[in-house]
């Protein structure tokens, strides 16, 4: 879908509610490729069947079987790819909704025209109608060109940058399904997230659609207005979760981090004071110089995207500090998310490959030739305000071409050989906390993190205490 940069919001965290969640380390679920994971990853339960899909101007069927968490050593072509209409330059599959009463999958699909990608990523979007009639193993295109559902107001388009309406996803909630999109052409030319809404019983199709405006759905789809909801800058990643009825979206909040969005309402979304992943500002990009990149962030539970729960998958495409978008990394996170007292924790581990110890937070591709992780304990993902003191932890590259936990003042944000923010790790011992203590091997030149013990291979004078790491991810109580 080109590129959909980030937009920084200075948002309010409301204090109403008290939350907890748990980041585990990743997995990474599929081969890098440059032809695929353009998209967020979209699922549906099919009759007990879970089918998942990713896109890149053709859409593929890139899992299957009893969970979304299935993903096939090959991805398999689905039949949306490139048109003769408003899909000249591809249809990504964003959405999937399984409708039992017609056994059918109905699908919602991105798609663009009129494409320079090499003129600052510049491109029409919008979004069409498709439907599977064999269980979304392939997908067709109903009445085209005239399936297209959400269309921007005529004439509200510019050359300055992507334009149109799209990257969207699609939530079903009793009698209606929402469509949550976005505006590349909004308010004094600023890109917003919109939504619209259409009946269950009419499955999406084109002409059954409605945007919000002025307090209600009474814009069409197709070249309606449509108003901006507050809190957002992404659309893809909105969720209902029907046990808790509320929503949630996941979203990089400038250089805080993957933050949780909520809502009782859909339309009124505000930061929950949740920080899934420390990250650094997006760069789309891309540079020998540039840093991580979270991609299309997509919720997702077991039963498929429209099963997120308390417990659920976090699935983002990954890149590596100073890699390209010809080597993305399908990515897949275990994240616990709850209303309780605590805070917001990440899972800390080390990694060994012939020559270097790597202790991180993130993913660490399987072409590298690391060793499976070692469970370190969690760090927290913000500086909380609170009695207990914390030191941040950065992950360092030095020259050697060895990596080392460090402090800011060892490896400085934005400085050759940072990498990351990890998290902040306790100053003092307390109930369930363990001694982080990084030892230096001479013999190797290199760095590991050693569990409440010593250091067997480094002088005194060459063991550093960290910090004192959660031990297990049970809610804070203080």
């Amino acid at each position: 879908m080109g590129c959909l940069y980030w937009l920084t919001i200075s948002m309010a965290v409301p204090m109403v509610l008290s939350w907890h969640s748990v980041t585990y380390y990743p997995e990474q679920v599929g081969e890098p490729t440059g032809v695929n994971y353009d998209s967020p990853y979209a699922a549906c339960n099919v009759s007990g069947t879970v089918r998942g899909y990713s896109a890149n101007q053709e859409s593929y069927l890139v899992a299957q079987g009893s969970t979304a968490n299935n993903w096939l050593s090959t991805p398999q072509a689905i039949n949306l790819t490139r048109g003769s209409a408003l899909d000249t330059c591809g249809s990504w599959l964003n959405a999937v909704v399984y409708d039992e009463a017609a056994d059918l999958v109905r699908g919602y699909y991105h798609e663009e025209w009129n494409c320079n990608y090499s003129d600052h990523s510049f491109t029409n979007k919008s979004v069409a109608y498709a439907e599977s009639h064999d269980g979304g193993l392939t997908f067709s295109k109903p009445n085209y060109p005239s399936n297209t559902i959400i269309l921007p107001p005529r004439g509200n388009t510019t050359r300055r940058h992507q334009t149109g309406e799209g990257d969207h996803t699609v939530v079903v909630r009793g009698d209606y399904m929402y469509l949550y999109f976005f505006e590349w052409d909004g308010f004094e030319d600023i890109p917003h997230v919109s939504v619209a809404r259409a009946t269950t019983a009419s499955g999406g199709v084109p002409g059954s659609w409605w945007k919000w405006y002025n307090g209600s759905y009474s814009q069409p789809g197709l070249h309606g207005d449509s108003d901006m909801l507050t809190g957002m800058h992404d659309a893809s990643s909105v969720r209902y979760r029907h046990q808790q009825q509320d929503y949630i979206s996941v979203q990089q909040s400038g250089s805080t981090g993957l933050q949780v969005m909520h809502s009782t309402n859909g339309l009124d979304f505000e930061a929950l004071p949740v920080v899934l992943v420390p990250t650094d500002y997006p760069n789309w990009t891309r540079a020998s110089t540039s840093g991580e990149l979270y991609a299309y962030v997509s919720p997702v539970g077991l039963g498929g995207t429209h099963d997120v729960q308390h417990d659920f998958s976090l699935y983002y495409t990954y890149l590596q500090p100073g890699e390209t978008f010809a080597q993305r990394y399908p990515t897949r996170r275990s994240i616990s998310l709850s209303n309780t007292s605590g805070s917001s924790l990440i899972e800390l581990v080390m990694l060994r490959n012939a020559t270097d110890v790597w202790t991180t937070t993130a993913l660490i591709p399987q072409s590298y030739a690391y060793s499976s992780p070692q469970r370190l304990g969690f760090l927290l993902t913000q500086n909380v305000s609170e009695a207990k003191s914390t030191t941040l932890l950065h992950d360092c590259l030095l020259n050697t071409g060895h990596h080392m936990v460090g402090f800011p003042s060892e490896c400085p944000h934005g400085q050759p050989g940072y990498l990351r923010r990890l998290g902040y790790i306790y100053q003092q011992a307390s109930p369930n906390t363990v001694k982080l203590t990084r030892c230096f091997n001479p013999s190797t030149q290199t760095y590991e993190t050693v569990v409440d013990g010593d250091c067997q291979s480094s002088a005194p004078s060459d063991a550093l205490v960290l910090g004192y790491a959660i031990a297990m991810p049970v809610a804070d109580s203080s």
